[in-house]
């Protein structure tokens, strides 16, 4: 047990608290009030906390502030579980990213290391601000349970990534451009056909030949020349996949390593040093000499595409736009917000949009087109009573950089209502059905408005419109559902930085240390600083060579380049110590081999450009001749070797990877199998709870029974007693 101004470090993570405990029997350490923790540019603090090392676990509580290079982190209480590398934040939990001014808040914030993802819950929402026109704006988004994940391309399914280029190549249409073109044509090519048939048209002359033919114009060989159809209009691009109104997600997760701390295996100033990194694998050669499939060399897609999944209670605020919706899904490879279940938003004060399902294209973090997919209405409120209504089975609506309403398209079946003002008053309704409406805005008010295909128009004085027909089938009018602030998307209010106060804090000092050990604490942290910038080097040497290996076997697909030909060596100056509290002699420490490049690197290295031309074979050989055959023939079987390896490897990896999955599944099994007993075992107590009171209403009907019955014997001894006293009276 350690009290008052308690230091420690352990593997590059400085501890400073009030008091410290250590229970071997319990293998638990306990931290005291005011508990800071360092580890590089990371700082962790906390008021209350424990470590379990059987467990590998992590719990802090009682203001507990996480702050990294561009987050900074608040919650009640926090989990972190090291082995896993999950973490779990519990009550008024907020991680605020600098760099995209956004806001993440929830009551519960649980992320899963092994599949990038963040699931937020109790009144989560994410809060975007960005600055327009000198003005800050914030748009929240707020769900019963937020899911935000990021997967690498290469890993998602085909499915996905079919379905979503189906749906940019679907949005990226002009239904009623096309259909207005096809109609252009088709009345140019029937006029065309009528001037043809037209008896009183002159004969048209026959083209000159170039030069003058034989007989002169229109001579002998002279042939009309055809007029070449025009080139077919640009097809619409395809949006560019853009970020949605909310932030990567991994901006707004909880960066596990920034939690990672090592185990407590003592209370000495010294730590047990980590196991080396795993080697990385030496880029493989050729297996052949013969062209190698171009396929293989092209590398994997690994960039990060980001999904968001909104369940129950949708909800989304922002000045120029409010939304509400049971579902909700986006993903960077189309940069929609898809909406389902009873969607709808509103724009503009007074425009209502509804429909089955919504897509939002988002542009710029602006609402820039949506497609409503069956059943879709759009409404103007004019005043208490009168609503202007546009329906159609589709519709398609485009809004400025504002969020207002400039043109909608009403396809299949479609019909509107609209109430015309003279004089000041709403006097005229007009009723119109047809196959597609095409209307422009400007300032909130139709400009144009185009009907198509034998439109059907009816109008009415408001005055003697009848109550039933003011409003199309399908109307309805739900203002209450509308988001009329941030509070009816979440009640928790973003805190303010204290970035400033926390970076403040003096750092441990290891005063005890530096008395009895002059100059040890700065050596270590000069020898951590060394590591880390020798670590940065290796990385940006190796993917160096990475990147010239893959060049080097595009562009040689023919030629065996042995796997080491492009390796370096890094140069010796670079081999510093490393963390001196690593060593039980407290001297200095070789970089660990996990850190230098393979050992076969550091030979000369072979000259990838020495190719061995294909020539015609002489009856006799030269003793070089041979020995070079027999050479080409040992590298060969190497590199075939090298690849029956990396087979296996890959074999064994994905075997591996399958174990994971079992495990994961029989995880979710057990997982299901808790849920369900536990909604059976809240179904039997609402059951016996039900049955208790319909007992007590049963005892208390035959209380009441008894005393009717009471009641009714006295009554009737009463009527006896009175019937024999007028008896008697007689």
């Amino acid at each position: 047990m350690f009290n008052d101004q308690v230091n420690m470090y352990m593997d590059t993570t400085f501890v400073k608290t009030s008091r410290l405990e250590y229970r071997s029997d319990l293998s638990t350490a306990w931290f005291g009030f005011g508990t800071d923790m360092w580890q590089d540019d990371k700082m962790l603090s906390a008021n209350d906390g424990w470590y379990n090392r059987e467990k590998e676990l992590f719990m802090f509580r009682r203001n507990v502030h996480l702050l990294t290079q561009d987050q900074e982190t608040w919650s009640d209480s926090l989990f972190y579980y090291r082995a896993l590398n999950n973490v779990e934040m519990l009550g008024n939990v907020e991680v605020m990213d600098t760099t995209r001014n956004a806001y993440a808040l929830a009551g519960r914030f649980e992320y899963i290391d092994s599949l990038s993802q963040l699931v937020m819950t109790r009144e989560p929402a994410i809060m975007s601000v960005e600055e327009d026109k000198g003005r800050l704006d914030t748009l929240y988004l707020g769900a019963d349970i937020l899911t935000l994940r990021a997967i690498r391309r290469c890993d998602l399914p085909d499915p996905w990534v079919s379905d979503s280029e189906k749906r940019m190549k679907d949005i990226a249409g002009d239904p009623v451009m096309e259909y207005r073109k096809k109609a252009a044509e088709a009345a140019a090519k029937a006029a065309e056909e009528a001037a043809k048939n037209d008896p009183n048209r002159p004969p048209e002359k026959p083209a000159a030949k170039p030069g003058g033919g034989k007989g002169g114009p229109g001579g002998k060989g002279d042939k009309p020349k055809d007029d070449k159809p025009a080139p077919p209009p640009a097809e619409s691009p395809a949006p560019k996949a853009d970020s949605l109104l909310t932030p990567p997600l991994d901006s707004l997760a909880v960066p596990a390593d920034s939690l990672a701390l090592p185990p407590l295996d003592s209370l000495a100033l010294s730590a047990t040093p980590p196991p080396p990194a795993e080697t990385e694998p030496e880029p493989e050669a050729p297996a052949e000499t013969e062209a190698t499939d171009t396929t293989a060399l092209v590398p994997k897609d690994t960039t990060k595409i980001n999904f968001i999944w909104g369940s129950k209670r949708v909800r989304l605020f922002r000045r120029d736009l409010q939304m509400a919706s049971d579902s909700l899904i986006y993903t960077d490879l189309d940069s929609l917000v898809r909406l389902y279940q009873d969607p709808i938003f509103f724009n503009e004060g007074n425009k209502q949009y509804a429909s089955d399902s919504i897509y939002l294209v988002i542009r710029n973090r602006r609402a820039e087109k949506a497609h409503l997919l069956n059943n879709a209405f759009i409404t103007f409120q004019e005043d208490k009573v009168s609503y202007d209504q546009i329906r159609g089975t589709e519709m398609v609506a485009y809004f400025d950089s504002t969020t207002a309403l400039t043109r909608f398209d009403a396809l299949g079946g479609a019909s509107s209502l609209f109430f015309l003002e003279e004089n000041g008053a709403l006097a005229t309704v007009n009723k119109v059905e047809s196959k597609m409406i095409y209307a422009i805005f400007q300032n909130g008010e139709i400009q144009q408005i185009y009907y198509y295909d034998n439109p059907k128009n009816d109008g009415y004085p408001s005055v003697q419109l009848p109550e039933e027909e003011r409003t199309l089938k399908g109307f309805r009018w739900e203002p209450e559902r509308r988001p009329a602030s941030p509070l009816d998307v979440t009640s928790l209010v973003p805190r303010k930085s204290q970035r400033t106060s926390y970076l403040a804090r003096p750092h441990a000092a290891f005063t005890q240390t530096n008395d009895y050990f002059p100059g040890y604490i700065n050596k270590v942290y000069r020898d951590i600083a060394i590591r880390d910038s020798l670590q940065v080097v290796r990385d940006r040497e190796r993917q160096r060579i990475k990147d010239s290996l893959a060049r080097a076997e595009a562009d040689s697909l023919r030629l065996t380049l042995p796997a080491d030909s492009l390796m370096l060596a890094l140069p010796d100056s670079l081999t510093v110590p490393s963390d001196s509290l690593l060593t039980a002699s407290g001297d200095s420490l070789q970089v660990p081999d996990a850190l230098l490049p393979p050992s076969d690197s550091l030979g000369t290295p072979r000259d990838s450009l020495g190719v061995s031309a294909t020539v015609t074979q002489k009856p006799e050989l030269t003793p070089e001749q041979i020995k070079a055959a027999e050479k080409a023939k040992k590298e060969k079987e190497k590199a075939r070797e090298k690849a029956r390896k990396q087979a296996e490897k890959e074999k064994r990896k994905a075997e591996k990877q399958k174990a994971l999955e079992a495990k994961w599944a029989e995880e979710d099994r057990i997982y299901e199998e808790k849920q369900a007993a536990k909604a059976q075992k809240k179904l039997d107590k609402e059951r016996a709870r039900k049955l208790k009171a319909l007992k007590k209403i049963e005892r208390r009907a035959q209380r009441d029974r008894k005393r009717f019955e009471k009641y009714l014997r006295r009554e009737q001894q009463r009527a006896a007693r009175e019937a024999k006293k007028n008896t008697k009276t007689q």
